[in-house]
């Protein structure tokens, strides 16, 4: 999809482009896996510095904070499909430290993981609804 309509584009703007897409794609496939800036910028032939910057400019998240947010989301699944344990959700979704985990789901969604579950159990509606609004605003992730 970003080939076929960034292909009227600069040829090396499109490029950059689709080796975005690329790894956008393998963090969504990777992300319980330890991954660090160096892969993601070799994987799209760009220095570190450039990699950052462009993937930002068409993201809108530094590379860490994207795959942050596609861990999260993956955890918020577990939480309400599964009844795996929290530190066992955050290690499953790449997360090596479950206070960590529980600190990052907090800050994104207003709420502990537990609390997620709890509120999910009791209303399921309700609590996507208050775990996709944060002060006011919607955050990126929607089911």
């Amino acid at each position: 999809m970003l080939s076929r309509h960034y292909s009227n584009v600069n040829t090396t703007k499109a490029k950059a482009l689709v080796r975005i897409g690329k790894v956008i794609d393998y963090l969504e496939n990777n992300y319980p896996n330890n991954i660090c800036i160096e892969e993601l910028s070799e994987m799209s032939f760009m220095s570190k510095r450039s990699f950052t910057r462009i993937f930002q400019g068409v993201v809108g998240l530094s590379p860490i904070n994207y795959l942050k947010q596609v861990r999260l989301q993956k955890a918020r699944y577990l939480l309400r499909e599964s009844n795996n344990q929290v530190a066992e959700i955050s290690i499953l979704c790449g997360f090596t430290d479950s206070n960590y985990f529980i600190k990052c789901f907090r800050h994104a969604y207003g709420i502990t993981p537990n609390k997620f579950r709890a509120r999910f159990q009791a209303s399921p509606l309700q609590a996507i609804r208050e775990s996709n609004h944060k002060n006011g605003q919607t955050i990126g992730i929607e089911l």
